[in-house]
């Protein structure tokens, strides 16, 4: 993970070269030097109480149970015409 990390925070064009923080949960695969080179580059770490890979694939499940007239409809504006 350290060469995802220092991916992340390269300063031309890091996904994380503008964050502030980097919201992560308490997974094995983010170790200290992961969160060490973050902190090298002024991205705070902030831990989760609650694992997140749960959350993402009920997400992920949710999505692919929708049809996908459902998930490609516009946004109802009418409601901001008032």
């Amino acid at each position: 993970m350290a060469p995802v990390a220092r991916n992340l925070t390269v300063s031309v064009d890091g996904f994380l070269r503008d964050m502030k923080f980097l919201v992560i949960d308490n997974d094995t695969m983010f170790t200290k030097q992961f969160c060490r080179i973050l902190a090298d580059a002024q991205v705070g770490v902030a831990l989760t109480a609650v694992p997140l890979a749960a959350y993402a694939t009920r997400l992920h499940r949710d999505q692919d149970s929708l049809p996908v007239a459902e998930m490609a409809q516009p946004a109802d504006d009418s409601s901001a015409a008032a």
